[in-house]
């Protein structure tokens, strides 16, 4: 079995619901392990392609793993337009960056929108429902 493979299982575990922190907990880091970690921001190691994007004339949109599940249930269930996304591999933030025509969608869902960082990027961005590995908080100091 591959590691994407292995990804795969781990995520539809999680989407399932019914674990206890303590197995979501174990199945996040296993993930993370497996692929995010030794796959560098913007290395694409970990990002699988997934079918349809409305918004490109793209057949297919390239994704970290452990947000394909998340990202998929946009597209095709909530007619979502994702711009990027990026699982932050332990870093960064994660974020789901969407056109601003969804954003009110993703309000209805229940996502929560990020600030802009400190060079003002990060227009329409969201926070993933996603269960993912924490990254450090910058310090106010």
């Amino acid at each position: 079995m591959d590691n994407i493979t292995c990804i795969e299982i781990i995520s539809d575990l999680l989407s399932k619901g019914n674990l206890s922190d303590t197995e979501i907990e174990a199945l996040c880091k296993a993930r993370y392990e497996t692929m995010c970690k030794y796959s560098p921001i913007q290395e694409y190691k970990c990002s699988v392609g997934i079918e349809f994007s409305p918004q490109s004339e793209c057949k297919t949109i390239s994704v970290d793993t452990c947000l394909q599940a998340e990202i998929t249930d946009l597209i095709r269930n909530h007619k979502i337009w994702t711009v990027g996304s990026c699982c932050g591999h332990g870093i960064k933030q994660p974020y789901i960056q969407v056109t601003d025509i969804s954003v009110p969608r993703m309000f209805d869902l229940g996502y929560e929108q990020l600030p802009l960082d400190e060079y003002g990027n990060g227009k329409n961005c969201f926070k993933p429902k996603t269960i993912l590995p924490n990254y450090p908080e910058k310090s106010d100091s």
